[in-house]
């Protein structure tokens, strides 16, 4: 099986300048942050058991996808992009995870929080490359 490559981006997604992908991003990133060290009073939610992990993937792969999306321009080799995107998604998870340990109510740090960033990273920046191919593949046939 031949590994895939993305060759391009959709030039839609570049026609964002860097400015303001990086602020989209770092909006994203204050709002997660507030959003993950906001102390709460009750633990868990009633009836929906590991609702919490499920909410990490998903803001972690949006996390990942807004990371992506912002280090595109920074080298041409989608490796290192991918590479990026997750290296610094991953860290913030692990700065908010250990921040979470000093929230007097209702946070603590927890492995399987880590986990669940790691996963949803993991499909954001896997899924990427096919979505984009997709992308592609369909503009080309409009042509």
């Amino acid at each position: 099986m031949s590994r895939f490559h993305v060759r391009t981006v959709p030039k839609r997604l570049l026609t964002v300048s860097v400015k303001w992908r990086s602020a989209i991003t770092c909006t994203y990133v204050c709002v997660l942050g507030v959003v993950c060290l906001t102390p709460i009073p009750g633990r868990g939610s009633p009836g929906i058991p590991h609702v919490d992990k499920v909410i990490h993937v998903l803001l972690w792969s949006v996390l990942a996808v807004l990371m992506l999306w912002t280090v595109v321009l920074f080298t041409s080799r989608w490796s290192w992009r991918l590479r990026m995107a997750g290296f610094f998604a991953f860290v913030l998870g692990v700065v908010i995870e250990t921040l979470q340990f000093y929230v007097p109510v209702g946070r603590a740090f927890s492995f399987l929080d880590l986990i669940a960033d790691v996963v949803g990273i993991g499909l954001a920046l896997a899924v990427m490359p096919w979505i984009i191919r997709a992308w592609e593949e369909q503009n080309r046939c409009r042509k």
